[in-house]
Formats: C-alpha cells, structure tokens, sequence
C-alpha cells in the first residue's frame, strides 16, 4: 500500500494525473494507524485541468504530509513570442567567370522579407537581370529583414 501511494504522490507530482480528480478528506491528527485516504469527484472545472486545486494528504512513513499549491490567476496574460516569417535567400549568376565582352544573367530568389535592393535598385523577391560587365564586377543585393539587412554579393570576374 506503501508503495501505490508513492507512485500516486510521484505520477501527481510529474502532472500525470490530474489532481483535480481527486479531493482529500480532512487531515486527520497523525497516528500509528492512520492510512490516506482520498474521494474521487468527477471533473467540473475542466478549464485548467493539471493544475492542482485542492489539498492532498498523503501518509508518509508514520507522519501525515500536506501538499498546497495554490491556484494561479484565471486571468493572468501569457506573454507569447513575436514569429517572424521564415527567410529564403539565393543570389546566383549563371557564370562568373567571363572573357571580355560575354555576358551573363544575376538570378535571386527570395522570401519572408521587406524590401530588396541590386545594386541600390529596388525589386521584387524573384527575377534576373543580364549583365555584361567590361572589368570584374562585384554585384550586391541587400535584403531588408524585420530585424536588420543582409548583403549578398556574386562577383563576376573578367578572365584576361
């Protein structure tokens, strides 16, 4: 019997079983004959079912313990985090590598952001723009967040 109650206490204790279930009978002076003793009460309040809303008396060894955790406020606001879209950026050229004259296509795919910027211009989440660059050129495209700018660059290299 010893036993049974500690799991009880324990399963109660992990919230594993509701104790609301479960309403304690008065707590009895403590003595060497003493057993706990508990009274089912079908659920009412089932809006807060886990929390533990009545006082439980539980035989430990030969002293009677007793286990209060008061309610919590029914209207107490839980703060909730801010959920920022999910981002996806790609910034690619077709080649990078060019001869004198050849051109070449910048391609971007992104998602989940404010503003978008090529080269100082603005633009849309997906496109491509054709570029024929006569020197090495580094090409920037800024992408504007909720919580700052990431700059991707692709750079095309003119070979000799």
């Amino acid at each position: 019997m010893k036993r049974f109650v500690t799991l009880l206490l324990g399963l109660l204790l992990l919230g594993c079983v509701p104790l609301g279930l479960f309403q304690a009978e008065p707590t009895p002076k403590p003595t060497r004959t003493s057993r706990p003793t508990a009274t089912y009460v079908p659920p009412t309040e089932m809006a807060t079912p886990w929390i533990i809303t009545r006082v439980v008396t539980v035989e430990v060894t030969r002293l009677a313990t007793r286990l209060v955790v008061p309610r919590s406020p029914t209207n107490t606001a839980i703060p909730s985090a801010t959920v920022l879209p999910s981002t996806y950026m790609n910034f690619r050229a077709d080649r990078q590598y060019l001869s004198k004259g050849e051109c070449t296509t910048l391609r971007w795919d992104v998602e989940g952001v404010k503003e978008i910027y090529l080269n100082g211009d603005g633009r849309v989440g997906h496109g491509f723009q054709e570029v024929c660059p006569n020197q090495t050129t580094t090409h920037n495209l800024r992408v504007v967040q909720q919580n700052g700018f990431t700059d991707l660059r692709v750079t095309i290299t003119i070979l000799p």
